[in-house]
């Protein structure tokens, strides 16, 4: 009980009297503490930028199995990188070692005349003896919610870019107006593909493409992907995690050329709905106390919402 309510101060406390400067800790079942910041690189001490980095670091050796870690956004070790950064550390709370990460990013995106905000979900590394206790979920859905809440509740347009089926089922089924998407009607809108467009044009160092890569964009396919630092996440589709759902696990056996290395760039929207599909598909590893708990609390807040901001809202 007085790890959830800790929980539930730093997520208030992040919300609402830091937002600049947004870090919380949740503890929610599994044996794992979550630590996230969102752009430590603008505000963090060079002490704290050092120990995220060395962190990141330490996982991507570990998951990497003796291959050499990828050089290029996060993982380059730049501190400079982690001012756009959302980043969400899970650590085994009895050895205090972290076991996963996942370092999402923001892009700006220009569209016309308007400006786009896009945040991309970029990687994800879980340790192999974790990777079975909803880590993967976890660690892109709960930075995923508290953005929600300190945005209050506004949608924001994602980007996805992988071809393991487990991430391809989990952007489908959480996030709305994903393309493309098997689970979904699957339906490219001229949002999709301007997002798509824009980012393949100049953002494709964000998650390790080559101006080589060829961009189908109709099916939003990227073709000979790992060209641009990614080369050693390459995987095999005997080696990519699967999803719960099969027709996820058929869409990229048929869509993808492994052997080529392909990518689906999934484009989506984060609202509300992921709160609700959050606390519904239980997950497992996580308590029905625990789930109860802040269930609870998320009705509350919903409740007093208004008033909360309200009540500390920046003065004229």
């Amino acid at each position: 009980m007085i790890g959830i309510l800790k929980g539930l101060y730093s997520v208030l406390h992040g919300v609402f009297f830091s937002p600049e400067r947004f870090y919380c800790e949740l503890s929610i079942g599994g044996g794992v503490t979550f630590k996230i910041w969102e752009r430590p690189g603008s505000w963090a001490s060079m002490k704290e930028l050092k120990q995220i980095a060395k962190d990141i670091h330490e996982v991507s050796v570990a998951g990497q199995d003796g291959k050499d870690i990828p050089e290029y956004g996060v993982l380059s070790g730049e501190i400079e990188d982690l001012k756009n950064r959302v980043i969400t550390i899970g650590y085994d709370k009895k050895s205090g070692r972290p076991v996963g990460y996942a370092a999402q990013i923001y892009l700006d995106l220009t569209l016309g005349l308007n400006e786009v905000e896009v945040l991309h979900l970029g990687l994800v590394f879980v340790a192999k003896n974790f990777q079975k206790k909803a880590m993967l979920s976890l660690l892109y859905l709960l930075p995923n919610i508290l953005l929600l809440l300190k945005r209050g509740f506004r949608p924001l347009w994602i980007s996805s870019v992988t071809q393991v089926p487990a991430i391809v089922g989990l952007v489908g089924d959480y996030y709305d107006n994903v393309y493309p998407n098997p689970l979904g009607n699957n339906t490219q809108g001229v949002m999709h593909k301007s997002i798509g467009n824009t980012i393949m044009k100049n953002f494709r160092k964000a998650f390790g493409t080559g101006e080589d890569a060829i961009y189908d964009e109709e099916k939003q396919l990227i073709l000979n992907s790992y060209t641009g630092g990614s080369d050693n996440l390459k995987k095999t589709f005997e080696e990519a995690p699967k999803y719960r759902k099969e027709l996820i696990n058929e869409y990229c056996r048929e869509q993808l050329d492994y052997d080529r290395g392909d990518d689906v760039l999934q484009i989506g929207i984060l609202s509300t709905s992921l709160i609700h599909r959050f606390f519904t598909n239980k997950l497992q590893g996580i308590s029905s106390v625990r789930y109860g708990l802040y269930l609870t609390f998320v009705a509350i807040f919903l409740t007093f919402l208004p008033v909360l901001r309200w009540l500390t809202r920046k003065q004229d």
